[in-house]
């Protein structure tokens, strides 16, 4: 029961990360907001709407929501997971909307599955299993077909494919890096925080400005 609901929860997950591209699209195109803008006011708000539901509807967890700031080991992953994780990653995949669209942005973040078999099997020095081969061929096959009509309308821009890469490489951290943390904090914490920490990465000076 409990993997059924986790499956479900990153099917859902999936599906609002990429209705959230198709939502900020049209901002975007018309320059209403800049990527980084989208970022931080995402992250701030979803970071603090966690921590408030946490700390006022569950007081026998505020410890656990304060003990992130005493253990410098457990701070300092969870920085670099809201910075290299979520922040790049979502940042750039913004941006790979913001020179493209959403569509082909979501197609280079989804290769993140087939980057991390390539390291996997690298890692491992043994080749991936034929199911995964064709897989990874087929994905690519795709990949390029989309790139080269891409090319020729021009929809698609040397930047967002560079970005759309980023931003698989940042879905693989923001992956990887909470898993070590699951059996000491609880996840909501780590992902409150997380996303306080890097919207705070993406608040600059210049963003700031352009909200006014």
């Amino acid at each position: 029961m409990k993997r059924l609901v986790g499956t479900l929860c990153g099917i859902i997950s999936a599906a609002l990360f990429g209705l959230g591209g198709i939502l900020a699209q049209p901002l975007l195109s018309e320059q209403v907001l800049t990527p980084q803008q989208i970022v931080l006011l995402r992250l701030l708000i979803g970071g603090t709407m966690l921590l408030l539901y946490r700390n006022l509807f569950f007081k026998q967890a505020r410890k656990s929501t304060k003990k992130i700031w005493t253990h410098w080991r457990i701070l300092t992953r969870i920085m670099i997971y809201g910075i290299a994780g979520l922040c790049t990653a979502q940042i750039a995949f913004f941006s790979a909307i913001n020179y493209s669209n959403a569509a082909v942005a979501t197609v280079f973040q989804s290769t993140s599955p087939f980057i991390l078999l390539v390291f996997t099997a690298l890692k491992a020095k043994r080749l991936p299993s034929l199911l995964a081969g064709m897989s990874l061929i087929s994905a690519l096959m795709g990949i390029w077909l989309i790139v080269e009509s891409g090319f020729k309308t021009g929809l698609i821009k040397p930047e967002a494919i560079i970005f759309g890469l980023i931003a698989a490489i940042g879905v693989i951290l923001y992956t990887k890096l909470p898993v070590p943390l699951l059996n000491q904090i609880a996840a909501v914490d780590i992902l409150g925080w997380a996303l306080v920490i890097g919207g705070v990465i993406a608040c600059d000076s210049h963003t700031v400005t352009k909200f006014s």
